[in-house]
């Protein structure tokens, strides 16, 4: 992306289809239409919040509009670095640019269906508790800061929108997928973390490498699968360990007496 854009300019892009040129070639979603439980209209009618446009949410969205999602509103207030190149999707170019609108100009021409790209660099506080936030069916929460995490647990609860958070280690060697349902019944992300919001934020940068970034964004993007189509999850919180030591595991986590958004029963 070579034109500098202002940190305050949302941009917003639609994509067009791509067809079969001619009676022999397939759609680009014939493939997955194969496999049990796919509805490919269900993800072209799904509207997905995506907050955080770093290394994970960036290999979310990559998925996303490959697959043919319909509509993404990517929001993110932070701008591109050069440490970021390495993992996260963007290019030489795009330094010093917004991250949210950078990553929506370079997924326009990765997309194979009609897809509306949002890039708003701004704070999702600030975009949903703005007089018109935006109407979305599903969240994705892939940002690294825990106040982040618990105001996206709080808002889509009271909204009844299920939630996606995804997280990695420090040392990069492990990372989980926890989805929060949508239904009031269900556990939420402080259900997990109920102390979160008393933690300070730690001042060190993390470690960070592309391949446990790629396995948990897979993973989240199966659940999102899930959540709009048919296709099978019986977890809601799975969790991976790149050298072994641990064996991955999948659990059904329920609410948390302790839990300052639930404070129900807790039964892991």
């Amino acid at each position: 992306m070579n034109t500098p854009i202002s940190s305050a300019t949302p941009v917003r892009l639609r994509s067009q289809a791509l067809a079969p040129r001619n009676g022999n070639e397939l759609p680009p979603s014939a493939r997955a239409n194969l496999v049990p439980g796919y509805e490919q209209a269900a993800l072209q009618a799904c509207r997905l919040l995506l907050v955080g446009a770093g290394g994970i949410g960036g290999e979310i969205a990559l998925t996303l509009v490959r697959k043919g999602i319909g509509e993404l509103h990517i929001v993110d207030p932070d701008v591109v670095e050069l440490s970021n190149l390495n993992r996260q999707r963007f290019f030489r170019d795009d330094l010093d640019q917004p991250k949210a609108t950078a990553l929506a100009f370079n997924l326009l021409r990765e997309a194979t269906d009609t897809t509306v790209l949002t890039g708003t660099p701004e704070t999702v506080e600030e975009i949903l508790g703005s007089g018109s936030p935006p109407a979305f069916d599903v969240a994705v929460c892939g940002v690294d800061n825990d106040a982040t995490r618990a105001f996206c647990a709080r808002y889509c609860r009271t909204h009844g929108v299920p939630c996606i958070f995804v997280a990695v280690s420090r040392d990069a060697g492990q990372g989980y997928v926890f989805v929060q349902e949508a239904t009031p019944e269900a556990a939420c992300w402080l259900c997990l973390h109920p102390d979160a919001g008393d933690k300070a934020p730690n001042p060190c940068p993390a470690g960070a490498t592309p391949d446990i970034l790629k396995v948990v964004a897979g993973l989240a993007t199966y659940a999102i699968d899930t959540l709009i189509m048919e296709r099978q999850r019986r977890w809601n919180y799975k969790e991976v360990f790149l050298a072994g030591e641990i064996p991955d595991g999948h659990r059904q986590i329920s609410r948390n007496s302790a839990c300052p958004l639930c404070g129900h029963a807790i039964d892991m």
